[in-house]
């Protein structure tokens, strides 16, 4: 579960999450398409497919279509 906060409610993106093993290395990720809502916040939930046991997630950011990188 994590949260997004938008500058525009009606702005649409994505946000990518990385699933951690308790040595710190990947075993997971997604990324979650974020749709446009008369809303500015907005509480997610996704699950994410593991090669092993996760420990921990990241929440790499999130990103508008017209950015290059997440935030």
């Amino acid at each position: 579960r994590f949260d997004v906060r938008r500058k525009d409610a009606g702005s649409a993106g994505a946000c990518t999450l990385r699933a951690l093993a308790e040595d710190h290395s990947l075993v997971g990720e997604a990324t979650t398409p974020v749709e446009p809502s008369t809303q500015l916040k907005a509480r997610m939930t996704r699950s994410i497919r593991t090669e092993r046991l996760a420990t921990s997630v990241e929440l790499v950011g999130c990103q508008a279509p017209d950015q290059s990188h997440p935030r």
